[in-house]
């Protein structure tokens, strides 16, 4: 009888062991096709390129900000455009900090970002601006999209001076609740 509990035991913890493995696997996987994506998404923000950023994103994405505010990514669109045509000499970094599953077809991650660049229309200074964000994704047919951004924290410097982060454009909506 003590045998079969000691195998019986055996197998319990080889099984969670093998369970563990496959599922460190699964978050290395993961954090690889986020990671990919944000690669994707910086390579838009290092070309200026919108479409290429939204590309990334579900249609129905969202970017809560600090400060309550909520915006449709049309209307992100919308406010960066001036933004980036006035973007010069831009490179960009995306790195993924830690992922989790969120069910089968729902995934987070939280991630930080660093862009440098110049501005036309201020010539002769650099500009940096390091952000985090806490992110929910979505399987699509495509693969992981963004589902929804929350802004955890933004710094923008002037030759390496902080500067205050513009608020989020007046059009986005307040969120409720």
């Amino acid at each position: 009888m003590r045998m079969r509990w000691s195998v019986a035991i055996f197998a319990v913890l080889v099984s969670l062991l093998l369970a563990g493995q496959a599922l460190a696997w699964d978050e290395a996987k993961l954090k690889s096709q986020v990671q990919a994506l944000l690669d994707q998404a910086a390579a838009g923000f290092n070309n200026k390129d919108i479409k290429a950023v939204t590309a990334t994103c579900a249609p129905q994405a969202i970017i809560k900000y600090r400060d309550g505010r909520t915006m449709s990514m049309d209307q992100w669109s919308q406010a960066v455009d001036k933004d980036f045509a006035d973007w010069q000499n831009v490179t960009g970094k995306f790195v993924v900090e830690k992922v989790w599953p969120k069910g089968k077809d729902k995934a987070g991650a939280v991630y930080s970002e660093f862009h440098q660049f110049t501005r036309l229309s201020d010539p002769g200074h650099k500009y940096a601006i390091a952000a985090r964000f806490r992110v929910l994704l979505t399987k699509t047919p495509q693969g992981w999209r963004f589902l929804e951004f929350t802004d955890l924290g933004t710094s923008l410097t002037r030759d390496g001076k902080p500067l205050r982060p513009k608020a989020a454009p007046k059009k986005a909506a307040k969120t409720q609740g």
